[in-house]
């Protein structure tokens, strides 16, 4: 007998890996079992007389990328693999039935009940959209593909731990839990996901709202970047309850602190500028500096 062995973290059950071989048929499984932080698959070398040509398989569905591996095997020899072993992302939706979702999300099962709006999603879109509606009286169903994920927003959770390393990103679930989805098409660096669950992206949402610049909607339909710069954006802020940060005494000093060393700087600049140069008048400012006569 000898053994192949993927050592990892990342493909551990609940997740199933395979092995595939041109010996057994790139359509037929090999078992293994997960031991030791690692999949180990226990096989005979009489099998394979002639090597083996093979590829780790997960989920039944994503197949190791590059080239195959082989191994000529040996009697009790093991055949280790780990870092060099990856797989396309995976796409399917991450959905969860757990206690507290089937307590607070009753089904549903009357085909025969007709409702007044249907949304799909229950993001920062379609979750306001369905609320704002509801609260007008109207019967709403709102369709989520994902499931109750998170019973507060991410940040107000414990942050994940990584052995080794310090890590205080509010989204640090983000990664885990987003769908890619797409293909970036040439020169695009597009990094964005879907969330799929209930709140949508909203649940990893950090709180910053900035409005986009006028120029940056430049290549907007006008009468979209019109609205947004009339009332849609007051709107929507107000909605979310966004509030300019108190600032706090410290704030406070930096800000004095920082107004009179930019004082003295200016002073000094303007004494070695014209020390320097027989320039007697700038056409434009340098930062907050004043225009220079010297």
């Amino acid at each position: 007998m000898f053994t192949i062995r993927f050592d990892t973290l990342d493909f551990r059950p609940d997740m199933l890996v395979t092995l595939r071989s041109d010996v057994k048929g790139w359509a037929n499984n090999i078992a293994g079992k997960y031991a030791d932080d690692a999949w180990i698959f226990e096989l005979a070398e009489g099998d394979f007389p002639n090597g083996l040509n093979f590829k780790f398989v997960l989920e039944n569905t994503y197949w190791s990328f590059g080239d195959n591996f082989f191994v000529q095997p040996g009697a009790g020899q093991t055949y280790a693999y780990g870092g060099q072993v990856q797989f396309p992302p995976m796409q399917e939706l991450r959905t969860e039935n757990p206690a507290i979702a089937q307590m607070f999300f009753q089904p549903d099962l009357d085909e025969n009940k007709l409702h007044d709006v249907i949304v799909i999603g229950s993001g920062a879109g379609g979750g306001i959209l369905a609320d704002q509606l509801s609260d007008r009286g109207l019967d709403v169903l709102v369709l989520e593909a994902g499931s109750y994920l998170f019973p507060s927003h991410i940040a107000n959770l414990p942050r994940q731990h990584q052995v080794g390393q310090f890590d205080k990103h509010v989204w640090g679930l983000w990664d885990e839990f987003q769908v890619t989805n797409y293909v970036n098409g040439q020169n695009s660096g597009y990094q964005g996901g879907q969330g799929f669950n209930l709140g949508g992206r909203s649940v990893f949402w950090g709180g910053l709202i900035p409005r986009m610049l006028s120029y940056e909607m430049d290549f907007w339909p006008q009468q979209i970047k019109w609205y947004l710069e009339d009332s849609g954006y007051q709107q929507a802020e107000d909605l979310m309850n966004r509030m300019p940060q108190v600032p706090s005494p410290y704030h406070r000093q930096v800000k004095s602190a920082c107004g009179r060393w930019m004082v003295t700087i200016t002073i000094l600049m303007r004494q070695w500028l014209c020390s320097t140069t027989t320039v007697t008048w700038a056409p434009f400012r340098w930062g907050c500096f004043p225009p220079l006569i010297c």
